[in-house]
């Protein structure tokens, strides 16, 4: 199931790059470049080194890292390691999720997750050198992990999970409810062993963040740095409301917010706790800065994709809404080619 989805995926990215006709199939840019930036050069040691006071220290390290080893093994031009890393990823990511599924979501045809996941318009971000299918890799891994109470196992997908992106610290409070489920219905539960994996879900982002002391004097350079981007930290519902009164991305942005919140009490509504918790963190924080980027912040994330699975398995009639979302894909994939501001 995991490589037809796959297939097909990569079959309407192609169609669409071959009827575009100018950029190439392989093609990096925007968060992809500040990769292929680090995999080159490494992490700057100032801001001046970019005219807009912007530095590579908001990307995380764990995809460049992987990037860099498949140019250094291959020899291949970093950009075409960076969007192939992210490809292969991707593969790992729809098998780890159709796992994910099965765990949460028995009952439920695969055929349905995989449909929705790769047929969504932030599947996009499967083809272009970011680190979405890294994320929702590792956070399947981790998620599924907890369920098949495998607590260490679950804390070392943590780890590599906020190496990779800040807000995967929030699959913390998703093993915070596992966890403390366990010691109420268990009173025998090893707690030591639950605590030791708790306490390896942070250390990917202590890692980093010892890493800026050292390079530039800022532990939290990586948050720091998000001004340059015109992000400061605010209200969410700061953000909300300046959204719905801004322009037609920003709108967008604001309802796929929102739905995200709805998606949260639905979870919660269904007794998934600790996902309702990792996805209400990982919706919240990124909002705190602004609306933008916000679809694919909040659709690939393992929750709010399960919550849509359960609402088209629950409610077949929804099945209908894969047709739109397939030509949103499409759509997002010519606006890459494009290079339109909105996909960034």
């Amino acid at each position: 199931m995991g490589l037809i989805a796959f297939a097909v995926h990569q079959f309407l990215h192609a169609m669409v790059v071959l009827l575009h006709g100018d950029a190439p199939y392989l093609f990096c840019q925007y968060d992809c470049a500040w990769y292929v930036g680090i995999i080159n050069t490494g992490y700057m040691l100032d801001t001046n080194v970019h005219v807009s006071g912007q530095a590579n220290w908001a990307f995380f390290p764990l995809f460049p890292l992987i990037g860099g080893t498949v140019e250094w093994i291959t020899g291949i031009p970093a950009q075409v390691a960076a969007v192939l890393s992210a490809k292969v990823l991707w593969i790992l990511a729809i098998w780890a999720f159709l796992a994910f599924q099965r765990e949460y979501l028995p009952a439920s045809p695969l055929w349905i997750g995989a449909a929705f996941l790769v047929l969504n318009p932030a599947a996009i971000y499967a083809n272009n050198g970011y680190t979405e299918p890294l994320f929702l890799l590792l956070s399947c891994l981790s998620l599924t992990a907890m369920r098949q109470d495998r607590p260490v196992m679950a804390g070392a997908f943590g780890a590599l999970l906020t190496a990779t992106r800040a807000v995967g610290v929030g699959v913390g409070l998703a093993f915070a409810v596992y966890a403390l489920t366990h010691v109420i219905r268990k009173p025998d539960v090893n707690a030591g062993k639950l605590l030791f994996a708790g306490m390896l879900i942070p250390l990917g982002l202590a890692g980093y963040m010892v890493f800026l002391h050292v390079h530039v004097g800022d532990a939290l350079a990586f948050s720091h740095v998000q001004r340059a981007w015109y992000r400061e930290l605010s209200s969410p519902l700061f953000h909300l409301k300046s959204g719905l009164g801004g322009d037609t991305y920003s709108l967008i942005m604001v309802l796929t917010a929102l739905m995200g919140f709805i998606m949260v009490g639905y979870l919660a509504w269904k007794g998934e706790w600790g996902l309702a918790l990792f996805l209400l963190f990982a919706t919240a924080i990124p909002l705190s800065t602004g609306t933008s980027s916000m679809g694919r912040y909040v659709v690939m994330q393992p929750a709010f994709l399960l919550a849509v699975v359960m609402l088209m398995y629950n409610h077949r009639w929804l099945r209908v809404l894969l047709v739109p979302s397939t030509l949103g894909y499409l759509w997002m994939s010519y606006a890459w080619q494009e290079s339109l501001f909105f996909v960034i």
